[in-house]
């Protein structure tokens, strides 16, 4: 009998225990999602819930059923009804950035990771499909995928040439976000901007910009002696040249 109760106690306390661990409304909803795929992550204790999201894009927009690739994308949960910041991000991205206009407006924050960089890398690479509308598309289909769990405002965001892209996404799709925040947005006049050359010919002094000068220099006429060492410290650092 006293065998019995223990089995009987076991099997409450199991029971207890996976009931009390319930999944959210948001982890359901996205389960339901055959676009993506996504696992928990780590994060701050201002949100209730953290995912780290690999979302179905279509490497050309302008041929949907053509070629697929994988887009990384963090989403960071405080409520259902709460305001949406969504960063727009120029390159890859970091698992763990803290986001200042989340804490401020006490926000959702979803943060995405640009099309060609670290785990968003189309296979084959056709570098034909890096550029800002394709790039814009991508952040549009996003959003709408979101606004279907989301209610709140939305606020989009970046920095450097996340602010450029934030901003070429408001350019194509206005009325996807209720307000643009571009921390800093370097946006060029030409391929090649005379701007640059008018700062690097009047930073420092004279003496310290020919010293640089000489020195780049003689590292690309001695690029065979200097890259074995180059490459020697990418070995040993165990760095990952992304592209």
């Amino acid at each position: 009998m006293k065998k019995y109760s223990q089995i009987l106690l076991l099997l409450i306390i199991t029971c207890s225990f996976y009931y009390g661990q319930e999944k959210s409304d948001l982890y359901k909803w996205l389960s339901s999602k055959e676009e993506i795929t996504f696992k928990e992550t780590d994060f701050d204790p201002m949100y209730t819930e953290a995912y780290e999201i690999m979302i179905d894009q279509p490497v050309d927009h302008n041929n949907p059923d053509g070629a697929k690739f994988k887009q990384q994308i963090y989403l960071y949960n405080v409520d259902k009804s709460s305001p949406v910041v969504i960063e727009l991000d120029g390159y890859d991205v970091p698992p763990s950035r803290d986001s200042e206009l989340s804490q401020i407006l006490n926000a959702n924050y979803i943060l995405v990771e640009h099309r060609y960089f670290a785990e968003s890398i189309p296979e084959g690479k056709d570098w034909r499909y890096l550029n800002i509308k394709q790039a814009a598309d991508d952040d549009h289909k996003i959003i709408e995928f979101f606004k279907e769990y989301y209610s709140g405002k939305w606020i989009s965001t970046g920095i450097s040439k996340g602010g450029q892209t934030a901003i070429y996404h408001r350019y194509f799709y206005n009325n996807d976000v209720d307000v643009s925040v571009p921390y800093v947005a370097p946006i060029n006049l030409a391929k090649e901007d005379p701007r640059v050359y008018t700062f690097l010919n009047n930073v420092g002094d004279e003496s310290c910009r020919q010293v640089i000068k000489e020195f780049q220099t003689n590292v690309l006429k001695n690029k065979k002696e200097i890259l074995p060492y180059i490459l020697k410290n990418i070995n040993e650092e165990k760095l990952e040249l992304i592209i």
